[in-house]
């Protein structure tokens, strides 16, 4: 047997909530960390991205010692050097996640309990969740909402646009939790 942790993530003001819960290896980085929400919640890992604590944020410092290229005064925790098992030391803790700092999609991150799994159990692993993933570029969660505005109002200026740009086989209720864990399989960790 082996330990690993149970973490819920959740998008932010999602309604019905879009979420997930996956088990990770207990010596996760949180860069890690960060290619299984990736993976788990459907997005394309094309935009910057941090986690953010009371008093402190996490992410990947560049070789100038720049913060995604800003430089503050914020106290900054490099994502590659630093697992999860330090910040979350087996009682409830969460973290917020932000991606797409133009889109600004925020996640809530639960750590939830450290569990014992099969020493073959695949990890990371996704053990539930619910909805799709909000497309990428869609304007974060009210960008997402109001194409569905769109999308519903066959008569709405924007409606064949907004279509095409989706698709027609998006569905928003669509959880495929096949599809995930084989992504997390080749999960960079």
């Amino acid at each position: 047997m082996k330990q690993a942790f149970q973490i819920k993530i959740t998008l932010k003001n999602s309604k019905p909530s879009i979420w997930r819960k996956v088990l990770v290896p207990i010596d996760t980085t949180f860069t890690g960390l960060h290619h299984v929400i990736q993976d788990a919640m459907g997005w394309e890992d094309c935009h910057l991205w941090e986690f953010q604590a009371t008093d402190f944020r996490i992410g990947k410092i560049r070789e100038d010692n720049n913060f995604f290229g800003w430089n503050d005064d914020d106290d900054k925790v490099d994502s590659d050097a630093t697992k999860v098992s330090s910040f979350f030391s087996g009682e409830k803790k969460k973290i917020k996640y932000w991606y797409d700092f133009g889109d600004d999609w925020w996640h809530d991150i639960a750590f939830e309990k450290i569990v014992e799994v099969k020493d073959d159990q695949q990890l990371p692993f996704c053990v539930k969740g619910a909805l799709n993933c909000p497309p990428e570029d869609c304007g974060g969660i009210w960008g997402y909402y109001r194409m569905f505005q769109i999308l519903g109002n066959p008569a709405h200026e924007e409606h064949e646009d907004m279509l095409e740009w989706v698709g027609e086989d998006f569905n928003s209720e669509m959880f495929d939790l096949e599809d995930i864990n084989r992504k997390l399989s080749f999960c960079k960790k």
